[in-house]
């Protein structure tokens, strides 16, 4: 994973010590829906949900101007299912570049258009959830077929994968 730029760094040692002082919080994470495409034993997220009741971007934005986090965790369910799930990140992201910005994500609706989009839009890394299936059993396979055709660049944003829950070791995410 890359090194946060100092310029970063400093903004959000800056911004989380005059959070600390005023009580608001450093970390927020966003479930922006609750629908999967996944049924994981072990989440209550699986499946398709009524979004309609889903914030809108301009809720996000409210929420950030109220509790200016220096980090934010945007996740779900499957965040992909969000048709404004770009939308809803550039709400989040602040003038000043803060919040660092991390995806939590499946990757099974991830295409390189949706990555880049997503990139621009102020993700600043990107979590794999190796959870969603066991090889032959689920959409493992997208996660490691976007990143072999070349999407994941040193360049563009470092991603980490999560495989603790699922028993299943991501072997390729070392090479993701």
């Amino acid at each position: 994973m890359r090194k946060v730029p100092l310029g970063q760094s400093l903004q959000i040692i800056r911004q989380g010590s005059l959070n600390w002082r005023a009580g608001r919080p450093i970390v927020v994470s966003f479930e922006v829906t609750d629908a999967c495409t996944c049924f994981c034993k072990h989440c209550d997220h699986g499946g398709l949900r009524d979004m309609s009741r889903d914030m809108k971007p301009a809720d996000y934005r409210r929420y950030m101007e109220e509790l200016k986090p220096v980090v934010v965790q945007v996740s779900g369910g499957e965040p992909l299912m969000r048709e404004d799930l770009s939308d809803v990140i550039r709400a989040i992201r602040q003038p000043n570049g803060l919040p660092f910005t991390i995806l939590v994500s499946n990757w099974s609706l991830m295409t390189e258009a949706r990555y880049l989009d997503l990139r621009h839009a102020g993700v600043g890394q990107r979590l794999g959830d190796c959870q969603l299936g066991r090889p032959g059993k689920g959409h493992a396979g997208s996660l490691f077929a976007v990143a072999e055709r070349g999407v994941n660049q040193p360049h563009r944003t470092p991603h980490a994968a999560n495989s603790s829950a699922a028993g299943w070791p991501c072997s390729k995410a070392s090479r993701i």
